[in-house]
């Protein structure tokens, strides 16, 4: 009977302190952290700017806005509907993450992959699926300008898991968990919007060693301006321009243009062997001798024209 009588408290036990843990309110993530995934995310913003800027022909801005922790819950409630939603894989990380792209960004982005100038007005609808088809490639090169800003502390490679149009219809991550939201400002041409990145801090803690160590903020910093360099080549290679040659020119009326017919003969005054004026873009940058390079037309460079 002795066994069954409750036994009173030990001195030892009874100086045991306890901490209160409410599980609705996560415990804040350490400033240091935070700080390095500001950091990440800053070199984000300006290598995916150029490599957009040069993937769509079109001057794309992208500037860090804000980096706080909130549950996913409340993130998913802060996001409008429709918009775009790419839900992550983040191997070698376990769990999900989240990146959203406001739908006024992405209908501009999807009017200038098929040829256009962006989209003029805003659309309030869902997306199709052949708009969604299309956005993946915009996601995919976004997805690996992000895993290469990730770089200087893990190789992280993004994939798409699944894509949503109503932040309701995400299920991917527990509502309470405890999320990084990375916001950033987004503008293309007169076009503004916003493009979030959620990651939950539970997938991050493997690494939380990483991210509060001094010698990788060092080496964050060390590394950046060659990270940011090797990007500036990167996307000034995947650029293309256009080059013309230009044989002469004539001022003319609307007139005379109207009235010029078949086997007319115009003066270019510009004398056969005189040196032609090369133009990338709409800049006149080199003058060049014109002549055949095999049996093709061609120029030789001669030397660069100085814009002053």
């Amino acid at each position: 009977m002795a066994d069954d009588i409750p036994q009173a408290a030990s001195d030892d036990e009874s100086s045991i302190e306890f901490e209160v843990y409410d599980f609705n309110t996560p415990s804040r993530i350490p400033e240091e952290q935070a700080k390095t995934i500001q950091m990440i995310h800053e070199t984000f913003a300006e290598t995916a700017s150029l490599r957009l800027s040069a993937y769509l022909g079109s001057e794309i801005n992208i500037s860090l806005d804000n980096v706080e922790q909130v549950s996913f819950e409340e993130y998913l409630s802060s996001l409008s509907s429709p918009t775009c939603i790419a839900v992550l894989d983040m191997h070698p990380l376990s769990g999900y993450s989240v990146v959203e792209v406001n739908s006024v960004i992405v209908y501009s982005i999807i009017n200038k992959m098929l040829g256009g100038e962006g989209q003029d007005d805003e659309i309030k609808r869902p997306f199709t699926d052949l708009e969604l088809s299309i956005s993946k490639k915009f996601f995919k090169v976004l997805l690996q300008e992000l895993s290469n800003a990730w770089a200087s502390i893990l190789t992280i490679t993004f994939s798409v898991k699944a894509f949503q149009t109503n932040p309701m219809g995400v299920r991917s991550i527990p509502t309470r968990e405890a999320c990084l939201v990375v916001t950033l400002k987004m503008t293309i041409g007169e076009k503004k919007g916003l493009t979030t990145i959620a990651i939950p801090y539970v997938s991050l803690e493997p690494i939380s060693g990483k991210l509060r160590n001094e010698q990788w903020n060092n080496r964050f910093h060390a590394k950046q301006p060659e990270e940011i360099s090797t990007a500036h080549q990167r996307n000034f290679n995947a650029m293309e321009m256009e080059v013309s040659a230009i044989l002469g020119t004539l001022p003319l009326s609307i007139e005379e243009v109207l009235l010029l017919q078949k086997g007319d003969i115009l003066d270019l005054e510009q004398k056969v062997h005189d040196p032609i004026e090369l133009r990338v873009g709409n800049t006149a940058k080199f003058m060049a001798t014109p002549g055949l390079v095999a049996k093709y037309k061609g120029v030789i460079i001669k030397e660069e024209v100085c814009n002053g």
